[in-house]
């Protein structure tokens, strides 16, 4: 069969370790261009990392006949609408996370995936770990028993002011970043597509971007769950503490794309049940590859573009626009509050 023909849109530093660096390690897949809005940075790109096209737009990569499909690492706030122009072009997506926070445009995007009988893929690496995958089994076949609190936190100090993931017209902050990790997870483990948005709080830089979030859920009636995510830490911390009715798990770094020489004590991924470690074999490729065979192989084999029922993207989109619609709600409310203390004598 084939190679599948990928095109990269943007020139993001993700691509590296996305896509690029993985690529030498999986057959049949072949990059095939880069697209940027600048001209520059494209042929740039091309000379660097020795991309075989540069295209000065997106829409010039996206109408090559020749391409198959697109990895859209462009900021944030252009996932959807950069994959619903793939789509209408013919091309499979793999999406980087979150692919959209507006569940109209995921059902916009599915109903043409459907259509057009091709694979839109959101990028969360971590769910192809196949030691965080060990670990996930394990934990729902009843390793701890019934699972009744989860707690999710992804933290790290991002001091770049500059940084696009600090600007909010670019679809910036800390939900968007890594919140949408920590959902995704608690969403994956419960298998709950809808969980109840109990609460959610957040803190806010000077440009309006939210830097830290907090949200509780309530999944499956019987499992409460919390993440918390901030992009102004002291310190980096990622980690998931699952307990249940017979005994507790410790997932550290689950969001990482860990492999078997990344022995730092930064990045080492452990597994801990009722604090003891359990061996678990750690792959010598990261998440990455094996993210990307998923989505070769799920367009080569012919599999179903989207499935009978709403996709995870979908219901990620749901959520995600829950907690930013709870957080404005309780924002608006704090600020009335504060108005009417200071009007009273």
């Amino acid at each position: 069969m084939a190679s599948l023909r990928l095109g990269i849109i943007s020139t993001a530093n993700i691509n590296q370790r996305a896509v690029i660096q993985v690529l030498p390690h999986l057959k049949g897949v072949e990059l095939f261009g880069v697209a940027s809005r600048s001209k520059a940075k494209a042929r740039a790109y091309r000379h660097k990392y020795k991309t075989p096209k540069a295209y000065e737009t997106y829409e010039e990569l996206l109408s090559a006949p020749e391409l198959d499909a697109v990895y859209i690492s462009a900021p944030n706030a252009l996932h959807a609408e950069l994959t619903i122009r793939a789509l209408m072009q013919g091309k499979h997506v793999l999406c980087e996370k979150p692919l959209c926070s507006d569940p109209a445009q995921a059902l916009v995007i599915e109903e043409l995936a459907r259509k057009r009988n091709l694979y839109v893929a959101e990028a969360m690496h971590y769910r192809h770990h196949p030691s965080l995958r060990e670990a996930v089994a394990e934990i729902r076949a009843g390793i701890i028993g019934e699972i009744k609190n989860i707690d999710v936190s992804f933290v790290w100090d991002l001091q770049n002011p500059r940084d696009i993931r600090l600007d909010p017209a670019l679809g910036g902050g800390a939900l968007m970043d890594v919140g949408c990790y920590c959902l995704d997870f608690i969403r994956w483990l419960t298998r709950d597509d809808e969980p109840t948005l109990l609460e959610a709080s957040a803190e806010y830089s000077e440009s309006g971007v939210d830097t830290s979030i907090t949200a509780e859920l309530l999944c499956s009636d019987t499992i409460s769950a919390k993440f918390h995510c901030d992009l102004h830490a002291e310190a980096f911390d990622c980690r998931a503490a699952i307990s249940g009715t017979r005994g507790s798990v410790l997932l550290r770094y689950p969001f990482l794309p860990v492999t078997s020489d990344s022995q730092s004590a930064e990045i080492l991924f452990s597994y801990e049940v009722n604090g003891e470690k359990r061996n678990v074999d750690i792959p010598e490729k990261t998440s990455y590859l094996y993210q990307l065979k998923n989505f070769r192989d799920r367009i080569q084999n012919g599999l179903p573009a989207i499935e009978p029922a709403r996709t995870d993207f979908y219901y990620n989109a749901v959520i995600l626009g829950k907690i930013k619609d709870k957080i404005r709600k309780n924002t608006a409310a704090s600020k009335q509050a504060s108005e009417v203390i200071k009007e009273k004598p």
